[in-house]
C-alpha cells in the first residue's frame, strides 16, 4: 500500500486535455484532405464535349431539346431532341439565359449533389472554426491577463537599505504604521492613507522604496506596471483593472503598486470632438476603483511616475491619492556618501580609498547611477589578474562611462590632443575663478563623441535650489571658458565647444526670459499671443546676446592675464603627458 502510495507521488501531474488545441488541429488537418479530394475529382473533367459555336449551331438548327447548369459547374449539359447528352463551356456572361429563353431553349438548374453539399458544408464550418479558434488564440482576452498577479511579493529590501532620503522614508514609515495599527488610529479619528503618489525622475529609488514598504508592511503586496492596462482592444483595460482590484480586495488588507503609471492615468484631452475612448475608459475604471462606490479603504495604492506634470487632475485629487511624494537625487554630501554606503555591502575597497572620496566623485549622479559605478568598479578591479579590491581609478572609469554615455576610446592625435587640453584648462581656471573646486581634468577621447571633461567637487557650489543671477553667470562663464581659450591660445574656434555653447544658449534664455534677469521685468517665454510672441522672441534675442558679450568679454579678459595665460600653457602641457590631473597645483 505504501510502494503505491509513492509511486501516485513520484508521477508527474497530468496536464489538462486542451480541447480548443485538439480541435484547431484536427480543422487544420482536414482542411487540406478535402481540398486534395476536390482537386483530384474535378481533374476528371479536363474539357468539354463540344464548342461554343458548335452549341449556338445546334440551336440554330432547332436541335437542342433543354439545357441544364449545375450550381458551381464549369460546364451546362446540353440534351438533344434524339436524346443524347452532351457538355459546352459554361457561357458565364449576364444575358445568357435571356439568350436562350428568346431561342426558345428551357434552362433547368441542378443543385448540389449530396456528397459536394457535405463537402461544401464541412469546408465552410472548418473554415469557421479556424478563424474563431485563430482569433481566441491570438486576440488578447482580460481573462488571460495577468489579473490575479499571481501570489503577493515578499520583498527582503527594508528601510534600512535606503539611504539618501531620510524625510521620504520617515512619511512612508507612517504610513507602515498606520497599516499595522489601523483599529487603534481609527479610534481616534484617523482614517488611513487611501494612496500615496511616489515622483521623481528615473533612478532616484521609486521603486525601491515600494519594495521597502513591502518589507516592512507585513501585508500582502502586489505590483503591477501601468502598461499593462493598456490595450488597443475596446473594453480590454477596465476589464483589467476590474480583475487587479477584484484581487487586491480578496486579500485585504494588503499593498497594490502601480509602477508608471503615467502610461493609464494621463490627462484627458478632447480631441476632434472625441478622443482616445479605450485609455478614457480604462482611466475612468481606475478612478472609479481608486474611490468609487466599491472602492475599499484597507487596500492601499502606491503608485510611482517620472511624469507627474501628465497626470489627470481626477487621479490626484485626496481621497485617491491623498499624498504625493516629490523624490529628487541625493542633494547633499552626506546623502551622497549614505547611498554609497549601502551599495558598498559585500565589496572591498584598497586602503587608500574612503567613502568620502567615491561620494565626491558621485556628485551628480543618481541613486541607481550610484549602485551602477560601484557594480562597475568591480568589475574593473578583476581586471589584470587583480584581487577585487576598488581602487579610485576602478571608480573614475566607472563613473566616467555614466558621464560620457561611451566607452574610453584609444588617445588623440597630437594636434587635436593639444586642442582639448587647451579646451579643459580654460574651464579648469574659469571654474577656480568663481569659487570651484577642481577635482579632475581628463582628456580621455570617448565613443560618444566627448573629448575631455572637467569635473568639479558638488560640495564648493551654492545652493541648487535657489540660484541667483551670479550663479548663472558664474555657470556661462565656466562654459565660455574652454572655447575663449582656444581662441587666445590657437587663434581659431572648432566645434569642440558647440555643447557649452548650446548649454550656455539654455542658461541665458532661462535667465532673461523665464527669470527677469535682463534688462526686462517680464518673463517672455510667458508670451502665447502671436504677435507678442515675435515681439519678445526679437527682444529675448537681443538680450540674450547682450548678457553673453559681456560675460565673454570678462572671461577673456581673465584669461589674458600674463600669468594666468602662463599657468594655462603649463598645465594643458602637463595635460597633455600624464592625460588626467587631479588637482590644478603645478608642483
Amino acid at each position: 500500500m505504501d510502494k503505491k502510495v509513492e509511486n501516485q507521488k513520484g508521477k508527474k501531474p497530468k496536464k489538462p486535455f486542451n480541447w480548443k488545441k485538439f480541435l484547431l488541429l484536427c480543422v487544420l488537418a482536414i482542411l487540406p484532405i478535402i481540398t486534395i479530394y476536390n482537386t483530384l475529382t474535378s481533374s476528371t473533367v479536363e474539357s468539354a464535349d463540344i464548342t461554343y459555336a458548335q452549341f449556338m449551331s445546334d440551336i440554330t438548327d432547332n436541335k437542342v431539346d433543354y439545357i441544364v447548369k449545375s450550381v458551381g459547374s464549369n460546364f451546362v449539359k446540353v440534351y438533344y431532341t434524339d436524346g443524347t447528352e452532351q457538355r459546352v463551356t459554361n457561357p458565364d456572361y449576364d444575358d445568357f439565359t435571356k439568350d436562350m429563353l428568346e431561342k426558345g431553349v428551357e434552362i433547368k438548374y441542378q443543385a448540389l449533389s449530396v456528397k459536394e453539399s457535405i463537402i461544401s458544408l464541412v469546408m465552410f464550418i472548418s473554415f469557421i472554426t479556424c478563424i474563431v479558434l485563430a482569433i481566441k488564440h491570438f486576440m488578447p482576452s482580460a481573462s488571460r491577463f495577468r489579473s490575479d498577479m499571481g501570489d503577493s511579493v515578499t520583498s527582503t529590501i527594508t528601510f534600512d537599505d535606503v539611504a539618501g532620503l531620510g524625510e521620504e522614508k520617515e512619511e512612508l514609515k507612517f504610513m507602515v504604521k498606520s497599516l499595522q495599527l489601523a483599529k487603534e488610529m481609527e479610534a481616534k479619528g484617523l482614517k488611513p492613507t487611501k494612496g500615496v503618489l511616489l515622483a521623481g525622475p528615473p533612478g532616484v529609488g521609486k521603486t525601491l522604496l515600494a519594495k521597502a514598504v513591502a518589507g516592512e508592511a507585513g501585508l500582502p503586496f502586489y505590483s503591477i506596471s501601468g502598461s499593462e492596462f493598456v490595450e488597443v482592444y475596446a473594453g480590454l483595460g477596465a476589464s483589467r483593472v476590474r480583475n487587479v482590484f477584484a484581487k487586491a480586495r480578496k486579500n485585504a488588507p494588503c499593498i497594490l503598486f502601480i509602477d508608471e503609471i503615467d502610461a493609464v492615468g494621463r490627462r484627458r484631452e478632447s480631441r476632434n470632438g472625441g478622443g482616445d475612448t479605450e485609455r478614457d475608459q480604462t482611466l475612468n475604471q481606475l478612478l472609479t476603483e481608486l474611490d468609487g462606490f466599491h472602492s475599499d479603504k484597507s487596500v492601499v495604492i502606491l503608485a510611482a511616475t517620472n511624469r507627474a506634470d501628465m497626470l489627470d487632475s481626477a487621479l490626484l485629487r485626496p481621497g485617491r491619492f491623498d499624498k504625493t511624494i516629490h523624490i529628487s537625487g541625493p542633494s547633499s554630501k552626506k546623502d551622497r556618501e549614505d547611498i554609497v554606503a549601502v551599495h558598498l555591502r559585500g565589496k572591498t575597497l584598497a586602503e587608500d580609498v574612503t567613502i568620502e572620496q567615491i561620494g565626491k566623485a558621485c556628485f551628480g549622479l543618481s541613486g541607481a547611477s550610484i549602485a551602477s559605478a560601484l557594480n562597475d568598479a568591480v568589475l574593473e578591479s578583476f581586471k589584470d589578474n587583480r584581487n577585487g579590491d576598488i581602487t579610485l581609478k576602478d571608480i573614475n572609469i566607472a563613473i566616467m562611462k555614466l558621464y560620457a554615455k561611451g566607452l574610453a576610446k584609444g588617445v588623440h592625435d597630437e594636434k587635436v590632443l593639444h586642442r582639448v587640453a587647451i579646451h579643459e584648462v580654460g574651464h579648469a581656471l574659469m571654474n577656480e575663478f568663481v569659487g570651484r573646486k577642481v577635482i579632475k581634468v581628463e582628456v580621455q577621447p570617448y565613443s560618444s563623441g566627448i573629448g575631455g571633461v572637467t569635473m568639479i567637487d558638488g560640495d564648493s557650489l551654492d545652493s541648487q535650489t535657489i540660484r541667483s543671477v551670479d550663479d548663472f553667470k558664474n555657470d556661462i562663464k565656466v562654459l565660455y571658458g574652454g572655447l575663449v581659450a582656444e581662441e587666445l591660445v590657437l587663434g581659431t574656434l572648432s566645434n569642440g565647444a558647440s555643447n557649452d555653447l548650446e548649454r550656455a544658449t539654455l542658461l541665458l534664455r532661462d535667465m532673461v526670459g523665464s527669470y527677469a534677469m535682463g534688462c526686462y521685468t517680464i518673463a517672455l517665454n510667458t508670451l502665447t499671443d502671436n504677435d507678442l510672441v515675435i515681439d519678445g522672441i526679437d527682444t529675448l534675442v537681443k538680450d540674450m546676446d547682450k548678457i553673453a558679450k559681456e560675460l565673454k568679454e570678462e572671461v577673456k579678459e581673465y584669461l589674458s592675464q600674463v600669468d594666468v595665460m602662463a599657468r594655462l600653457h603649463q598645465l594643458a602641457d602637463k595635460l597633455k603627458k600624464e592625460e588626467v590631473l587631479y588637482d590644478l597645483n603645478l608642483n
